[in-house]
């Protein structure tokens, strides 16, 4: 059963980005013509192996199908032949959409969204836009023209030196900046969806936040290397969340009255440093930038020692600054154990990102 996700998911990423090994120049993205049905088929073919590893998400996350149906009620006309589905399953390890409008979600991440309406529109968004754009019909046109041109260099120099063949470290820089590049596509024009349909766009940043945190937790990617990273999104799409903020003011002058609400807290780790003190103890200091906070946040520090047993530390932080320090000490024994995970809440006990603090190898 998790298996079958798992290779829906993997099969989807390798024909979605990683079919190619060589190719020259970076192409513009392709239309779709209006007779291309390929897309259609896999999708087929994808749902027909997910229903039986995957369950909707309606039955336990209300909340993900209200958002969706919210958010599919603003695009400016109704695509054909797209079955608006979100499935819930293990193993999925991301969230990932089907041409024919099926969002896989892994359960970590539906469990980590929980009841947020702004951040499950966040994630919804983004993969709607994907499928109205027809994204997957998109890298798979791409890819074979650049296929075919790799093809052609290869005929035209049977007889020489082999000056044709790529280098495969640009090639690989090339299709990820392919990749990437959509995915910013899709992240501006949803967040334009979200502000019309009253959700605020700082439930985006939010969001990744939430998950790069708990990838680093997991010393795991729950968001591939085919999504920018956030730094790099952010200035890029900072024309596009500036026009988006006005649109969501201009429908919603009173955000609490909006479908998602107020617009979240967002807080930012950055690494962690440490310091040794005289006595064989280390200070950790944790540097938060916070965004929209109202009250306290609170940053745990736990810290697993080889012995198996733990110990935690809290602070309460009004993180008033734009950089504001929060300082932990800990003790020569502790300091011997593993790695120190640091964790962002907000008033209401909830994740909001984190980070990680080598306290060994000293």
């Amino acid at each position: 059963m998790m298996g079958g996700l798992q290779r829906i998911a993997g099969m989807m990423r390798v024909m979605a980005v990683a079919v190619l090994s060589i190719f020259t120049s970076f192409a513009q993205t392709p239309s779709v013509p209006s007779n291309f049905k390929a897309d259609a088929a896999f999708a087929r073919y994808i749902r027909s192996m997910a229903m039986l590893s995957t369950e909707p998400a309606k039955e336990r996350y209300v909340v993900a199908d209200r958002v969706l149906k919210q958010l599919v009620m603003q695009l400016p006309a109704a695509p054909k032949n797209i079955a608006w589905d979100i499935r819930i399953g293990n193993c999925a390890g991301n969230m990932l959409s089907s041409p024919d409008g099926a969002i896989f979600v892994d359960e970590e991440i539906a469990h980590m969204l929980g009841n947020d309406r702004g951040l499950w529109a966040a994630a919804l968004a983004h993969e709607i836009v994907h499928v109205v754009r027809r994204d997957w019909a998109r890298r798979y046109l791409f890819e074979q023209s650049l296929r075919d041109a790799a093809a052609g260099q290869i005929v035209l120099d049977a007889g020489g030196g082999g000056s044709s063949w790529m280098d495969s470290r640009a090639s690989g820089r090339t299709l990820k900046a392919f990749a990437q590049e959509l995915e910013l596509q899709a992240d501006a024009e949803g967040i334009g969806l979200m502000a019309r349909a009253g959700f605020h766009p700082a439930f985006m940043p939010a969001l990744f936040e939430m998950m790069r945190g708990h990838s680093l937790h997991l010393d795991s990617a729950l968001w591939d290397s085919a999504h920018p990273e956030w730094e790099e999104r952010q200035e890029k799409l900072r024309p596009h969340f500036a026009s988006a903020w006005k649109e969501f003011e201009r429908l919603w002058p009173l955000a609490v009255e909006s479908p998602g609400g107020n617009p979240p807290v967002i807080a930012s780790a950055g690494t962690p440093s440490l310091q040794y003190v005289q006595n064989g103890a280390v200070r950790v200091v944790v540097p938060l930038h916070c965004e929209n906070l109202y009250g306290a946040l609170e940053v745990v520090l736990r810290l697993k020692m080889r012995d198996q047993s733990s110990s935690e530390a809290r602070q309460y932080t009004g993180c008033t600054s734009k950089r504001t320090l929060v300082e932990f000490l800990i003790s020569p024994s502790d300091s011997s154990g593993d790695d120190a995970l640091i964790s962002v809440l907000d008033e209401r006990g909830d994740f909001l990102t984190g980070a990680v603090a080598s306290t060994s190898g000293r």
